[in-house]
């Protein structure tokens, strides 16, 4: 079983509702998760010994998510990954292993390449029933 913790530090206008920080750093932790899953695939061929660690960091400015400033773009500038590894193989040979995962992970891919988007919104109209 592993752990997961993704610590959220977004100022005061979203540490005063955490969930909006849990919603900010959603997309950070599934690039964790797919990640350990990656590896744990991969580890029967790379001889890890333990769940690997992770450790993942986002540079987020909020003005631009809250509309704050429309020159800041609302998204993550940029993610790190750190993986912690542990078994007999040398640092060379778990670079592999990172290297295949980077290649077949399909979230780190929406990090690295453009997806096209599109968005529908099914409203239906509610009316109060009369009093």
């Amino acid at each position: 079983m592993s752990v997961v913790s993704l610590i959220a530090d977004t100022r005061k206008a979203v540490a005063d509702d955490p969930a909006n920080a849990q919603a900010l750093f959603s997309a950070e932790g599934t690039l964790v998760g797919i990640t350990e899953v990656d590896i744990r695939t991969g580890a029967h061929t790379f001889r890890v010994d333990e769940p690997p660690a992770l450790r993942v960091e986002g540079d987020l400015d909020i003005r631009g998510f809250f509309g704050f400033d429309d020159t800041v773009r609302p998204g993550f500038t940029a993610v790190r990954v750190e993986v912690i590894v542990t078994g007999p193989e040398s640092a060379e040979r778990y670079a592999e292993l990172a290297a295949a995962v980077d290649e077949h992970c399909p979230v780190l891919d929406l990090f690295k390449n453009p997806v096209p988007v599109t968005r529908a919104i099914a409203a239906e109209t509610v009316t109060a029933a009369p009093a």
